[in-house]
């Protein structure tokens, strides 16, 4: 199974979240037409997700609701605004 200690995990999602944040102030204007964004899958029912209790969502769904906010992405919003 995967039993992850919870500051570890937490630490490197922040890390992540804070690199695409940079990507799309520093690169932003030099890449045109280019959307940057990090999608959150939620509490999946995957062996990491049920390591730590009964996920919610299954893979499935999960993928239905990130599709459906790449979706409806516009370029030039940003911070999940």
């Amino acid at each position: 199974g995967y039993a992850l200690p919870a500051a570890s995990y937490a630490v490197s999602k922040a890390a992540v979240n804070m690199l695409w944040t940079q990507l799309a102030v520093e690169r932003g204007e030099a890449t045109e037409g280019v959307t940057f964004t990090a999608l959150h899958p939620g509490w999946v029912a995957t062996d990491m997700g049920r390591s730590v209790g009964e996920p919610p969502l299954q893979p499935e769904e999960s993928v239905k609701g990130m599709m459906a906010v790449v979706e409806g992405l516009e370029h030039g919003r940003h911070n999940g605004k």
